[in-house]
């Protein structure tokens, strides 16, 4: 079994095994991402993962880069907590994420900001 994400069992929750769990937790929340919103997600050797895991009290899981959701390219992002509040914090993590993806990934805009 796979230990990560301080120490705690991941196997199940990062979906390489048959039957998922939330680790014990009661709440548990999934998102669908691309996968340059999975890097984002996980940073660089899981650095910006295990903050978010730290500073949300919840356990996150990311599937692997090809196990992607069925008919998509999208990776499965899992978070799980004893709370609901707790995944409000993931909620606003993954958004600021999203914030921060779109704006690299965006194009310059063009002319002088006044065509709609």
């Amino acid at each position: 079994m796979e230990r990560g994400l301080g120490g705690r069992d991941t196997q199940q929750l990062r979906g390489s095994g048959p039957a998922r769990t939330n680790g014990g937790r009661c709440c548990t929340m999934k998102f669908l991402t691309p996968q340059n919103l999975a890097a984002a997600i996980i940073g660089r050797g899981g650095l910006v993962i295990r903050e978010i895991e730290k500073s949300t009290n919840a356990i996150l899981g990311v599937s692997k880069a090809h196990e992607v959701f069925p008919t998509s390219d999208s990776r499965v992002l899992t978070a799980s907590a004893d709370e609901p509040a707790a995944l409000d914090e993931v909620v606003n993590y993954v958004l600021e994420k999203v914030t921060d993806v779109a704006a690299r990934t965006s194009p310059e805009p063009r002319g002088d900001g006044n065509n709609l």
